[in-house]
């Protein structure tokens, strides 16, 4: 349940530190949250890892809750990639957005930075002069600025569990805890490499009779023939995507392909 006097404290720049530091009941870093991302495919090859944050019950734009962060606050966000079945060393990129605002007090924009950074990348600071102070002022702000740093990182080394964290500072902070920065949602895009495809091979069975299959069993490939390669007419063989498949050892001479289905 929100709280209404933490809601002035937090919101109403004329209480000043001196209201914050009477405020027992705040503990520093204690609105962040760590959600269990809801997961989504764009592609066979993409996959996105989306936290909608909770930790403070206020300005957020779908569940109109945020994390909250204050000068020298930090929050840290992990994504378990194997939860959406992907092997860490087959992730080739990846990338991290957040939907960050500052709040709406007196504090100059310049005076606040938002720094991000994972195990496995460098850092990137935001000035807040990129940053929109939060409107409408009573919430829910519907003017979230969207930060999506740079991440380079050496391919085979991203590892299961990404933790990726968010830092608060503040120069001279005018407001104490008034002054702050709201972080909506944090979503991780990882790139994974394609599987590399299936090798055809044909076997002796049984007398007059072959085995045509192909390795490692993917899905999502159908078995093709022509009677020829000088004028080809390539056919789906009736056994499509069945693997293995037998074939007549004694039929006329065929030529077969693998095709993945579109």
């Amino acid at each position: 349940m929100h709280n209404p006097s933490l809601h002035s404290l937090f919101w109403r720049g004329s209480l000043g530190a001196a209201a914050w530091l009477a405020g027992a009941s705040f503990a520093r870093a204690a609105y962040t949250s760590d959600p269990t991302p809801a997961i989504s495919w764009p592609s066979p090859t993409e996959a996105d890892f989306f936290k909608d944050l909770n930790g403070f019950p206020h300005y957020g734009a779908a569940d109109h809750a945020v994390d909250l962060l204050t000068s020298g606050d930090s929050a840290t966000w992990t994504f378990d990639v194997t939860a959406a079945g992907i092997d860490p060393a087959s992730v080739i990129g990846f990338s991290v957005s957040f939907s960050v605002s500052l709040d709406t007090s007196a504090l100059n924009k310049q005076d606040y930075y938002f720094d991000i950074s994972t195990p496995i990348t460098s850092g990137a600071v935001y000035p807040g002069t990129v940053l929109n102070h939060g409107a409408p002022a009573a919430g829910p702000f519907n003017n979230w600025s969207s930060v999506s740093p740079y991440m380079s990182f050496t391919p085979g080394s991203f590892p299961a569990i990404l933790a990726v964290t968010g830092s608060a500072s503040m120069i001279a902070p005018a407001n104490g805890p008034a002054d702050f920065i709201a972080v909506d949602s944090v979503t991780l895009s990882v790139t994974i490499a394609p599987p590399p495809p299936p090798t055809l091979y044909i076997t002796n069975s049984s007398p007059g009779w072959m085995t045509i299959g192909w390795a490692p069993a993917t899905a999502g490939y159908v078995l093709q023939s022509t009677d020829s390669l000088a004028t080809p007419n390539w056919a789906n063989e009736a056994s499509a995507s069945t693997n293995p498949v037998a074939v007549d050892g004694t039929a006329p001479a065929r030529f077969y392909r693998l095709v993945k289905v579109p």
